[in-house]
C-alpha cells in the first residue's frame, strides 16, 4: 500500500487498502464497516444439542443412528482442547450410553464434568411438554434425571441452569418449579413472536420472572429468552455436515472464507447484542441432533475463533460458554430487571398461528399417561410396605420393574410425546411401553395385596383382574365377589367404582355387611371396553376411603329385599322436559333439543338456565389470504374466516348484549362500572375502533350489558375487534374484587390548565 500514491487510486481501491491495514482483508456479501466494528461484545458460543427423545423415530432408532455418536465424537474432542465446552439435556439418552461404555470412557466423562468442560443443562429424563403433563410428572421426570446426574457424575455435574428451547409456550408454573429446584436461572424459546419482538425493542429480553403467587422471593427466577431461537446462525452450522471453513490461502481450487464467516457472524451477533442491556452475548450452536461429527464441527468453530479474536477491528471475544457461565457474567455486571409473572400460552409463531393443536393432540396418549401415574404410585407404595413390613417379595424385581415404568412415564412427558405431535409409529412405542410397564408392577401388587388380605387365618386369598368371569359365577345368597379398592392419596377419598359386568342383579356391602349404594347402568355401545365388553356397568359410591389404605366391598346376588337400582333410560318427547338428581344440584334435559337446559341448586332454590351447544370447526389454512400453515397436531386454524367485514353500504357499528358473569349482591342499589379495553386480533391493522356502553338491565335472568363497537377512522372493517371488560359495583367493593384493599368509585378530575375535565 505504501509503494502507490492513494490520490491515483480509485475510490473503492482506497476503501479496500484501508480495509487491509484495520485487518480486514475484504467485506462479505451485504456487509458494511458499520456493521461489524462496535463496542467490544463477549459472545458465548454454546455448543449443545437438543436431542427428543422420540418425535419422528422412535427413541431407540435416535440412539442408534445419530445420538450415540454424539456422546462417542465429542468427549476426545474435548479432551483434545482444553477450552472447549459442551451442554447436554436429555438423560434418557445419555444414561443408556452411560449403561454400554467402560469405566475408562466414564472416568474421561466424569473428568471432563469436573473441569466444567461437560456441564448438564436442566438435566432432567426429558425438556418435558408445558401443558400437558401433571407436576408430580415433570417433578418425577426431574427428579429421576438429575439422580443419575447425581449419582454417577457427582456434585460438579448438577444443572444450575436450565433451559427449554423447544417446548410450545412456557408456564410460569414451571418458573417456580424450576426456582424450587434450585436452578439459578431458566432460559426459553418459543413466545409469542409479537411479545418477543416488542421485547427486543425494549432490551426485555432478560427479567425476573414470578413462579408462585404464594413463595416470595423463594418462586423467582432469571429468565432469558432466546432472540432467534436455539439453532446456530446459518453461517456457523459446522455440526449439520454442508458447512465448511478454509483459512488456507494456498488452496488453488477451495478459496479461503474465514473473513465473509466471521463478517457475517460479527454483524449478526452486532444486531442481537442491541436488543440486551448488557454487551454479553449467547448464541446457540447446535440444534437437533448436532454434533454427531463432534471433530467435524469443532474444529471447525476453532478456526472461526481463532481469526476473530486475533482481528482487532471487530472489538469482540468469542469463547466457549454455556448457559450457566453465561448467566455468571450478566449477573457480575450486577443489574436491575423487572418482575414479571406471565404466561408464554397459547404460543403463535406467525400471524394466525396459534399453537393450540396440540392441547388435544393424541387424546388417548394424555389419558394413558396420566393413568399410568396411578399404578406407578400404587406399585412404589407396595414396595415400601413389602420392604419394611418383611412381606415375601422379590424386591430386586420389584424395583427393575418400577422404575421400567418410571423410565416410560418419564419419556412420555417429552414434549413431542404427550403433546401428541410425534408420528404414529412412535406414538404406538410409547403407548407399548407404558402398557409393558404395567404389566410388569401388576403382578407384584398382587402378590403384596394378598398378603395384606391375609386375615385372621392366615390364608391368602387367589387375586383376579378378571372380575366379570367371576361376577358372572355367582350363585345363591351366600357367595360373594370380593372387590378390593387402595387410597393411595394422602387424604380421604370418596369416588364412584366402575366395575363392567353382564348382570344387572348385583348388590354391594361394605365389610360390616352394611349396605353400599350402587347402580346398575346399560353400557352404551360408545362406551364398550375392547378388553372387558359387557352389558352393564356397575357403579359403587366408595364413601370416605383412609388415606393409605384398603377398603373391602363385597359384591352379592340382589334379593327381595335389597333389590339391586337399576338406572332409568327415559324417552324425552318433544315438547316436554326431563329432571335428574336428587341430591345437592339437579339438571333439567330439553325434550326438543335433547340438550341439558339448566342446573339448580337444591339447597338455595336457584335454578340456572343454560345453552348446551356442540360445534366443530373444519382444520385448515390460508383463509387470512397468506396461504400460512394448516391445522394440525400443533396448530389450530380455522378454515373459514369469521371476521367481521363491513363494506360502505353497512352501518360502521355493532350492537352486542354480554351477560354478566358474577351476579351483584344487591341489583337495586348496585351502580356497575364497566371498563372496556379493545384491542386487534393481527399484527397490523388499518382500522381504528372504540366501544361504548349503551346499557345494562340488573333485573333480567341473567343480567347484561349492552355495548356498540364502532369506527373511528372508516367503514369497511378489515378484521374482527376483541374486547376485554373489567366490572366493578361503585356500592360494593368486595364484587369482583382484583386485590386486597382496592377503590372502587367515581372521582372528580380537576380541569388541567387547558381547561380540559
Amino acid at each position: 500500500f505504501t509503494t502507490y500514491s492513494t490520490m491515483s487510486l480509485p475510490v473503492l481501491s482506497v476503501l479496500t487498502a484501508a480495509l487491509g491495514i484495520l485487518g480486514v482483508a475484504s467485506l462479505a456479501t451485504n456487509v458494511t464497516l458499520d456493521d461489524i466494528t462496535g463496542e467490544e461484545i463477549t459472545i458465548h458460543m454454546v455448543a449443545h444439542t437438543h436431542d427428543d427423545p422420540g418425535w419422528l423415530i422412535t427413541v431407540d432408532q435416535y440412539y442408534i443412528e445419530e445420538v450415540q455418536w454424539i456422546f462417542y465424537t465429542m468427549i476426545p474432542v474435548l479432551e483434545d482442547n482444553l477450552q472447549r465446552k459442551f451442554t447436554y439435556v436429555e438423560m434418557a439418552y445419555m444414561s443408556r450410553w452411560w449403561q454400554e461404555i467402560d469405566d475408562t470412557l466414564r472416568q474421561q466423562t466424569i473428568d471432563l464434568v469436573n473441569n466444567g468442560q461437560f456441564q448438564i443443562n436442566l438435566g432432567g429424563w426429558c425438556m418435558n411438554d408445558e401443558a400437558n403433563p401433571t407436576a408430580s410428572a415433570v417433578i418425577h421426570q426431574m427428579t429421576d434425571g438429575n439422580q443419575f446426574v447425581l449419582n454417577n457424575l457427582g456434585l460438579a455435574g448438577r444443572p444450575t441452569v436450565a433451559w427449554h428451547v423447544d417446548p410450545f409456550g412456557h408456564s410460569w408454573v414451571t418458573g417456580g418449579l424450576w426456582a424450587q429446584s434450585g436452578f439459578d436461572a431458566f432460559a426459553v424459546h418459543r413466545i409469542n413472536y409479537l411479545d418477543l419482538e416488542q421485547r427486543k425493542t425494549d432490551k426485555n429480553l432478560e427479567f425476573m420472572w414470578k413462579g408462585s403467587s404464594s413463595l416470595g422471593e423463594d418462586g423467582y427466577i432469571f429468565m432469558h429468552v432466546l432472540d432467534s431461537g436455539y439453532g446456530s446462525p446459518e453461517e456457523i452450522a459446522f455440526w449439520r455436515g454442508n458447512a465448511w471453513i478454509n483459512t488456507d490461502d494456498e488452496l488453488p481450487s477451495y478459496p479461503a472464507n474465514q473473513v465473509e464467516i466471521a463478517e457475517m457472524l460479527v454483524k449478526d451477533a452486532r444486531q442481537r447484542s442491541a436488543w440486551y442491556k448488557h454487551n454479553q452475548l449467547l448464541i446457540p450452536f447446535g440444534s437437533d441432533f448436532a454434533h454427531q461429527n463432534a471433530y467435524q464441527s469443532m474444529l471447525q468453530m476453532d478456526k472461526l475463533m481463532a481469526y476473530m479474536n486475533g482481528n482487532k477491528t471487530y472489538n469482540v471475544t468469542i469463547k466457549y460458554s454455556s448457559v450457566a457461565d453465561y448467566v455468571g457474567a450478566v449477573n457480575k455486571l450486577n443489574l436491575t430487571w423487572s418482575l414479571e409473572q406471565p404466561d408464554f400460552f397459547t404460543y403463535v409463531d406467525s400471524p394466525h398461528a396459534w399453537w393450540s393443536g396440540y392441547f388435544t393432540s393424541r387424546p388417548l396418549m394424555k389419558l394413558y399417561a396420566r393413568s399410568r401415574e396411578n399404578v406407578l404410585r400404587v406399585a412404589e407404595q407396595f414396595y415400601v410396605y413389602a420392604k419394611n413390613l418383611g412381606l415375601a417379595a422379590d424386591l430386586e424385581t420389584a424395583m427393575q420393574n418400577i422404575t421400567f415404568l418410571r423410565a416410560a412415564i418419564n419419556v412420555a412427558q417429552h414434549h413431542d410425546a404427550l403433546s401428541g405431535t410425534e408420528k404414529t409409529a412412535v406414538f404406538e412405542e410409547y403407548m407399548y411401553q407404558l402398557g409393558n410397564g404395567s404389566e410388569k408392577v401388576d403382578a407384584f401388587m398382587e402378590s403384596v395385596v394378598g398378603q395384606f388380605l391375609k386375615g385372621a387365618t392366615g390364608k391368602q386369598p387367589t387375586l383376579s383382574r378378571e372380575q366379570g368371569t367371576l361376577l358372572s359365577q355367582l350363585s345363591g345368597d351366600q357367595q360373594s365377589v370380593v372387590l378390593v379398592a387402595y387410597n393411595s392419596l394422602a387424604w380421604n377419598l370418596t369416588q364412584i367404582l366402575h366395575v363392567p359386568t353382564n348382570r344387572s342383579d348385583l348388590v354391594v356391602y361394605n365389610r360390616y355387611g352394611k349396605f353400599v349404594p350402587s347402580q346398575i347402568n346399560p353400557a352404551a355401545d360408545q362406551e364398550q371396553n375392547a378388553n372387558y365388553p359387557c352389558q352393564y356397568n356397575l357403579f359403587i359410591l366408595a364413601q370416605d376411603l383412609k388415606p393409605l389404605a384398603f377398603e373391602t366391598f363385597f359384591i352379592k346376588l340382589a334379593t327381595a329385599d335389597n333389590p339391586a337400582t337399576l338406572g332409568q333410560i327415559v324417552d324425552v318427547k318433544s315438547g316436554e322436559s326431563f329432571k335428574a338428581g336428587k341430591g345437592a344440584y339437579s339438571i333439567t334435559i330439553d325434550g326438543d333439543s335433547n340438550r341439558l337446559s339448566s342446573i339448580t341448586n337444591n339447597a338455595a332454590g336457584i335454578t340456572r338456565n343454560v345453552e348446551h351447544q356442540f360445534a366443530q370447526y373444519t382444520p385448515n389454512g390460508g383463509v387470512y389470504g397468506d396461504n400460512g400453515p394448516v391445522s394440525g397436531a400443533y396448530l389450530f386454524r380455522p378454515a373459514t374466516d369469521f371476521r367481521v367485514g363491513l363494506d360502505a353500504s353497512q352501518k360502521a357499528s355493532v350492537t352486542k348484549e354480554v351477560v354478566f358473569r358474577q351476579t351483584f349482591k344487591n341489583p337495586s342499589s348496585a351502580k356497575p362500572i364497566i371498563i372496556a379495553q379493545s384491542h386487534a386480533n393481527q399484527q397490523f391493522s388499518s382500522d381504528t375502533f372504540g366501544a361504548n356502553i349503551c346499557g345494562y338491565n340488573l333485573n333480567a335472568d341473567a343480567p347484561f350489558f349492552t355495548y356498540e363497537y364502532y369506527q373511528l377512522d372508516r367503514v369497511g372493517w378489515t378484521q374482527k375487534p376483541l374486547f376485554d371488560f373489567v366490572v366493578f359495583d361503585a356500592n360494593d367493593a368486595s364484587y369482583n374484587a382484583l386485590m386486597v384493599g382496592q377503590q372502587v368509585g367515581v372521582v372528580s378530575v380537576s380541569p388541567d390548565n387547558d381547561g380540559k375535565q
